[in-house]
């Protein structure tokens, strides 16, 4: 697990990190908590507050998420967004529709057609991408919406809102 530091209280169970030399400090401070620091015993640096290690923020990359049936939801994926976790949302091989604003991605499920027997037809789905299908043409099983391409060639964060999508994909005549 990554850590970093951040200033905190400290609790009876708690682990103090020096925060210049990344040793652990909380023998040293057991029965003195510093309102003005505690010199360090491995670096001998005084800290003005010690530190907390904290789980590190992992970068994620906000989806949309918009199921056949059930609730649309927002989800976080790594950044970039790995091929399984896109598969695994769509429940096999993926493609991309590009939306209608020519800038974000629906990924849907490439095969959800033509499997035996075909997903359902996602209504709501459909209704977003309904400019950039053929004639007739349906999305089928669960898809994902992520936003624009990156310089480097992957998905970045979906850039409208929950309620956003939730109203285009209701919008009459879409």
């Amino acid at each position: 697990m990554t850590m970093t530091v951040s200033t905190f209280a400290p609790q009876p169970d708690d682990t103090i990190i020096c925060s210049s030399c990344r040793v652990d400090v909380t023998g040293q401070l057991a029965a003195k908590w510093p309102e003005h620091g505690v010199p360090c015993g491995v670096c001998g640096d005084a800290h003005p507050t010690c530190q907390h290690p904290t789980e590190e923020a992992t970068p994620m990359t906000r989806a949309i998420v918009i199921p056949v049936e059930g609730q649309v939801v927002e989800r976080d994926l790594s950044t970039p967004p790995s091929l399984a976790e896109l598969q695994e949302i769509v429940g096999g091989y993926i493609e991309c529709v590009t939306m209608p604003d020519e800038e974000h991605c629906m990924y849907l499920n490439e095969e959800g057609k033509i499997t035996d027997p075909p997903l359902p037809v996602n209504v709501r789905a459909t209704a977003l991408v309904a400019p950039m299908l053929l004639a007739g043409d349906r999305v089928h099983g669960d898809v994902v919406v992520l936003g624009p391409i990156d310089d480097d060639g992957n998905n970045t964060s979906c850039k409208v809102s929950l309620d956003e999508i939730l109203q285009l994909a209701d919008a009459p005549g879409s």
